[in-house]
């Protein structure tokens, strides 16, 4: 809930390996204390990674369609397999196939993508990054005190806890 005592803004690249590595520790802050945790995740494409921009378009265009989330884990759950081909057309039918998997409308996500519909949402996100001091992914905001990089649990927990206790909220 956007109301939650906590706002955990991740900026992030689909492409970015430091990204998948900082996944499975955002799993378990939000298992362990997402009823206190409004998370949001922000598009942060580096250049450097192949075919960001595009992965980014694409997961906002599964979020025009209510799948972003699984859209989401699906890109980091295959980041070593996906995008790996050159060609920019190879690449959108990849993400079309999964769009199908995951029950999309692969016409309307095709058309969103190709013609890059979420290109602005995408950019948006990225200058906000920028304007916020982001340099590299993955960044987290967690009630705009900062964690730049993959960290361990423990990092993460124990901002949670001197936020939700100046929150005046107890964890059992």
């Amino acid at each position: 809930s956007p109301d939650s005592p906590i706002t955990m803004i991740q900026f992030g690249c689909f492409r970015c390996p430091f990204t998948l590595k900082a996944q499975p520790t955002v799993e378990k802050v939000l298992a362990t204390y997402g009823e206190h945790i409004f998370f949001v995740y922000r598009d942060f494409p580096i250049p450097k990674h192949d075919n960001g921009i595009l992965f980014s378009e694409a997961a906002e265009c599964a979020k025009l369609q209510g799948s972003y989330w699984e859209f989401h884990k699906t890109l980091f759950d295959n980041q070593k397999t996906l995008g790996l081909n050159e060609s920019e057309e190879t690449n959108t039918l990849e993400l079309i196939r999964i769009a199908q998997l995951l029950g999309m409308d692969a016409d309307e996500f095709e058309e969103c993508l190709t013609e890059h519909q979420t290109h602005d949402e995408v950019e948006n996100d990225f200058k906000a990054g920028v304007e916020a001091g982001v340099y590299g992914t993955p960044t987290f905001f967690i009630n705009n005190r900062t964690i730049v990089g993959p960290k361990d649990f423990e990092t993460f927990e124990k901002v949670i806890l001197e936020e939700l206790e100046k929150k005046g909220v107890s964890v059992e």
